[in-house]
């Protein structure tokens, strides 16, 4: 009987454990997030609320084997923003002005680069800032956090285009409903 009410209570409570647990770590690295998305001209608020639906949809039990699934050759999603590989590649191909520093050396270097939170946060800011440029130039006016949200999840990179206004997707969602509780009132 106690067990089964241990279950009854773990599937019930665990969506909201997590959510607590995935806020928690991300507060630890508030004023790193502030400081980095100053330096880009990101809002902080916004990007929080985005990295936490990132974090919220893509962060279980496997991602221990995230970097050496990288190392392998996967395009995993890693670290602090779970920013994939890929995309890290593309930022430094494509908007090296961007980074604050030089290139990666080889992909080895790359991922040991994106093992440092602050060093995630710096890709996972350019490449909302990035989102945040091209939907401008495309429609006209700043995505809110669902549609920065949503492209984050989606990607711009490798080929995928910016091609609805209105894209929305669960990621895109969760970081809206992130900010309209969080952040709303104070942005």
């Amino acid at each position: 009987m106690a067990i089964c009410l241990i279950f009854i209570f773990g599937a019930q409570f665990r969506p909201q454990i997590k959510e607590v647990k995935t806020e928690r770590y991300m507060s630890k690295y508030r004023e790193t997030i502030r400081q980095v998305c100053e330096k880009f001209s990101l809002s902080p608020s916004m990007y929080f609320s985005v990295v936490f639906a990132e974090r919220l949809h893509n962060v279980n039990h496997l991602d221990k084997a995230d970097f050496s699934r990288a190392r392998l050759g996967f395009d995993a999603s890693v670290g602090f923003a779970q920013i994939k590989i890929s995309t890290c590649e593309w930022i430094e191909l494509h908007h090296p002005e961007r980074l604050p520093f030089s290139p990666s050396k080889d992909r080895s270097h790359l991922i040991h680069r994106l093992s440092f939170p602050d060093t995630n946060m710096v890709y996972s800011v350019v490449y909302c800032r990035i989102i945040q440029d091209y939907y401008t130039k495309r429609f006209g006016y700043l995505p809110d956090v669902a549609a920065l949200g949503s492209y984050y999840g989606r990607g711009i990179d490798y080929g995928k285009t910016m091609d609805q206004e209105f894209y929305l997707n669960e990621l895109g969602l969760t970081a809206h409903d992130y900010y309209t509780r969080h952040f709303k009132a104070n942005p």
